[in-house]
């Protein structure tokens, strides 16, 4: 069953199209997701979950968002790799921010009189766990495809965009016949690791990407690295030849092929002014350094990569950070970052 549109979650869209009648553009939209709603439901759950169980629990997390951002090749110059995670990130906020209010309400204010529920709170230490995942349902799903097809073209109405994309979807969306690297990825196991060691990691991303030695904001999708900082990263933590095992010629193919492609309207690969990992490529070009590090093929993929990020990347990455040179490293980023924000705030 398809859920009704509301205009409040398109704020941002209406406020730039002034002369769009709303409730008009959202009629012609829902008259689309009609037709192509079963489409859509496939494209969701093939990459929102392991089993084939439909389920209204089940829900997308950013690394099968990303996924589903490289095997659809929708991204393009107008709706890049980093704009796609940040609608991630915006759309999943409001959920969050629901779930810890409804969790705080239910614990404190009617915990007491509540008899059935049907899911229980989440407890530490006898308080409510308020921090939740960011995580996309079905109709949370639908509100990106929208926001998505409107920012990939400059032109037509709302529906007509989504129409166009829901085509390209169909054309490309491929995850079961992904490669097998690709999926153990993106699988569960892989996600358990990928979040038991999630402070360390996007510290590190952010540190080499932003190079901020002490972010604020752990979670956010904003930070992009380029292949300057890829390597230099390598670098610092011994990877690189002639300290470790990846030479630069891999260094460059595990960076290409890791990170989230730009397409033209025809799916064909774009030249980028400069190519970039989010997040969750930087995570993927990980478990292929861990194929370099560690190369016994009879041992599985999840035991050298959590072995890689233990006895090597890991120790090496915070040894650096720490040390005389890394601090200095970070000092003169954030130095300059500060020099940005003044030259701005005076033009």
């Amino acid at each position: 069953q398809l859920l009704s549109l509301n205009n409040l979650d398109f704020q941002d869209i209406f406020a730039l199209e002034t002369g769009w009648d709303a409730k008009e553009q959202i009629k012609g939209v829902e008259t689309v997701l009609a037709k192509e709603q079963l489409h859509i439901k496939q494209i969701y759950q093939n990459y929102a979950q392991d089993d084939e169980q439909d389920t209204y629990q089940t829900m997308m997390n950013e690394l099968e968002y990303s996924s589903f951002l490289k095997d659809s090749k929708i991204t393009g110059k107008l709706i890049n790799p980093k704009l796609s995670m940040q609608l991630f990130r915006r759309v999943c906020d409001r959920r969050v921010a629901a779930i810890k209010i409804q969790r705080w309400f239910r614990f404190n204010i009617i915990s007491f009189v509540e008899v059935c529920v049907t899911s229980s709170i989440p407890l530490r230490n006898g308080k409510p766990v308020l921090k939740t995942e960011r995580m996309l349902s079905r109709q949370d799903f639908i509100i990106i495809l929208i926001k998505i097809a409107y920012y990939r073209q400059k032109s037509a109405t709302l529906a007509e965009r989504l129409k166009e994309l829901i085509e390209i979807l169909k054309r490309n969306t491929r995850q079961l016949h992904a490669s097998g690297f690709r999926k153990q990825v993106r699988s569960a196991n892989f996600y358990v690791v990928f979040e038991k060691y999630r402070w360390h990691l996007r510290h590190i991303f952010i540190y080499f990407a932003a190079q901020i030695a002490n972010p604020k904001n752990y979670d956010s999708l904003d930070e992009t690295m380029n292949k300057t900082e890829w390597s230099d990263m390598l670098r610092c933590v011994r990877l690189l030849e002639p300290d470790g095992p990846i030479t630069i010629q891999n260094m460059d193919k595990i960076f290409s092929n890791s990170r989230t492609e730009e397409y033209d309207a025809s799916s064909q690969v774009v030249e980028e002014s400069e190519p970039l990992l989010t997040y969750p490529d930087f995570l993927e070009a990980l478990v292929i350094l861990a194929c370099f590090r560690h190369s016994d093929p009879y041992e599985p993929l999840k035991l050298r990569f959590e072995r890689f990020l233990k006895e090597d990347f890991l120790p090496s990455c915070l040894r650096w950070m720490n040390s005389p040179a890394g601090k200095q490293m970070a000092k003169k980023a954030e130095s300059k970052s500060r020099e940005k924000e003044i030259l701005q705030l005076n033009k």
